[in-house]
């Protein structure tokens, strides 16, 4: 459990300038606008700070759905500045994803576009003019989307920083379209990506754009390598290579720079840590002390080349299986109380990320103080059905993948156990419905989207105590259709009717206490309308809550564009879903352990 962020708290909102507030929790809180835009960033000052010798400076830039927050506890970067001296920043992107110029090359519904190039640049004076920076000493590192901003940032102002390091990121061909076509000044830089990163496969992938007449690519380990060789005017046929592991290295560039590529084997998206205390992604490297070992140095003698040999060497399971997850900790978490979780699962097929795009939970996290995780199923969906009579095996055990990744994040963040809880849309929604029957003692409620209950669940489920249940389901959803779907005479999803009887049975629930409530329409959702049932006097007062969404289709009510409306009907916009849901969980609180 991580103890303390740090000695300063900096959220940068809508005053102009830097302004001290109290905070009962965080302490001192610190004010600044930017482009009329609230942003906010938490800064880590080490102990032998001191306003007389300027210091370091490293910035570190999230992934996609994720914020500073859950960066600075996931990497541990604090530690490491402690040890170094240097001041972390860990900004937060003002949407899902920090804008790295793809809002205006393929722009997405829900995701303005915004000035994040002026803002990380304005951030650094503002923090050079506070602190007592070495400008000599401007470090720069990103992870998956912070990567990409971190592409963009080095090819529009690499004169700003001295090195940069990229985990699990390849360049996209936008990259190359909107970068300038003379680069100011040649940049060091060392990019890390896993051989099994389903993002940003090392050949590369073409990515299906909303717009047909858009291409989108990402570009290969070659292309990525040859982009930033020729911005550093470096001699591309003079470079190392070190096969175990797998790093290349180019040192003949302009001006004394270098570019380094290293792939860690069987790796995922993730940014990996290395301790015996974690289960997930070990894979035997740490990229918190490779990067900082690159930034600044040799230690002992070893440069980090020699620290990746060492860790590769010494690694215990090479053949570990990735497992990606995205996780959003609020600015107002306080590492000091126990905090609660909301885990929300992906349809098929999609992603942890996708998800976190589709249902807009962060914007509830974010305000009700709740950490928000997106893990990733193998091959874009889940095994519900492990274990179920009738259904194959594909060895692939997400139960003891999700109860494994919350026991993961607890040594990082300080977790509520009584207050984790799960949430799951489409293929998610029956993977969170298996959970309810196998995992009821580490989720405290659950929250279903476009699912039904299937074949096995009468049997599986059987002897399973009451569980705290939230359906919402549209009447027209194609995919999960209302009244089933049935191949060669057999189910393959029930029925509405037959899923919410099965729960209500399985609850105990009294038969004569269901009660039905129609909400005004708020005019906004012509053609849908929403009906509101409630189960109760259940088994211990664990009650089912339906909301029926007559005229919607398979999407989320109240977070609009996401899906093609044609393809997947309707979205009703009488009721919030990532709120109602949170309501309904929040409700909920597991026994404490005896």
């Amino acid at each position: 459990m991580l103890k303390h962020f740090g000695l300063v708290c900096l959220v940068f909102c809508l005053t102009v300038g830097w302004h001290q507030n109290s905070h009962a929790q965080d302490g001192p809180i610190e004010k600044l606008t930017y482009d009329g835009l609230e942003r906010t960033v938490y800064i880590h000052v080490p102990p032998s700070y001191s306003e007389s010798q300027p210091v370091p400076l490293v910035l570190v830039l999230h992934p996609f759905a994720s914020s500073g927050k859950a960066m600075a506890a996931l990497t541990g970067f604090d530690a490491a500045a402690d040890e170094q001296g240097f001041i972390v920043a860990y900004p937060d992107s003002a949407n899902l994803r920090w804008d790295d110029g793809r809002s205006t090359y393929a722009p997405s519904p829900g995701i303005e576009s915004v000035d994040d190039l002026g803002f990380i640049t304005h951030l650094i004076d503002e923090l050079t003019t506070t602190y007592a920076i070495d400008s000599q000493q401007i470090y720069l590192v990103g992870s998956g989307a912070g990567g990409l901003m971190a592409y963009r940032l080095a090819c529009e102002y690499p004169e700003r920083f001295a090195k940069v390091v990229v985990a699990s990121a390849l360049i996209w061909n936008y990259h190359e379209d909107l970068c300038p076509s003379a680069a100011p000044a040649p940049i060091s830089m060392l990019i890390v990506v896993g051989s099994n990163d389903f993002y940003y496969p090392l050949e590369g992938r073409n990515v299906e754009a909303r717009d047909p007449a858009v291409t989108l690519r990402v570009q290969s380990m070659g292309g990525t390598l040859r982009f930033w060789g020729e911005r550093n005017d470096c001699d591309l046929n003079d470079f190392e290579i070190f096969t175990e592991p797998a790093i290349r290295l180019y040192q003949n560039c302009n001006n004394e720079s270098s570019l380094a590529f290293l792939s860690i084997e069987n790796a995922g998206n993730n940014w990996l840590r290395s301790t015996i205390n974690y289960q997930l992604n070990q894979f035997g490297v740490d990229y918190t002390e490779i990067a900082t070992r690159y930034l600044f140095g040799p230690k002992d003698g070893e440069d980090w080349q020699g620290l990746v040999t060492k860790m590769t060497t010494e690694a215990v399971s090479p053949e570990t299986l990735a497992r990606n997850y995205a996780v959003y900790v609020p600015p107002s978490y306080d590492p000091t109380q126990p905090t609660p979780v909301v885990m929300a699962l992906h349809g098929r097929p999609d992603t942890g990320t996708g998800m976190a795009y589709l249902l807009d939970l962060n914007r509830v996290a974010q305000t009700e103080n709740f950490i928000a995780v997106y893990p990733d199923g193998i091959n874009q969906g889940w095994n519900y059905t492990l274990g179920f009579p009738g259904y194959g095996d594909n060895d692939i055990n997400d139960v003891e993948f999700l109860g494994t990744l919350i026991k993961d994040l607890s040594l990082d963040l300080n977790i509520d156990s009584q207050r984790v809880y799960l949430t799951g849309f489409s293929n998610g929604g029956f993977m969170t419905q298996a959970m309810a029957c196998e995992a009821a003692d580490q989720f405290a409620a659950f929250a279903v989207i476009g699912a039904t209950a299937f074949p096995g669940f009468e049997t599986f489920c059987a002897g399973t105590p009451p569980i705290p249940m939230l359906f919402i389901h549209g009447s027209l959803d194609k995919s999960i259709p209302w009244d089933g779907l049935q191949q060669s005479g057999q189910w393959v999803t029930y029925p509405v009717s037959e899923s919410l009887a099965f729960w209500a049975v399985h609850n105990n629930c009294d038969p004569n206490q269901v009660s039905q409530t129609d909400l005004p329409a708020s005019g906004n959702s012509p053609g849908t309308s929403v009906t509101v049932f409630e189960f109760k006097g259940c088994a211990e007062d664990d009650n089912i809550l339906f909301y029926e969404i007559d005229g919607g289709g398979h999407n989320i009510p109240g977070v609009p564009g996401r899906l093609d409306a044609e393809q997947f009907g309707a979205v009703n916009m009488d009721i919030d879903a990532p709120t109602i849901i949170w309501e309904f969980l929040s409700q909920h609180t597991l026994d404490p352990l005896p």
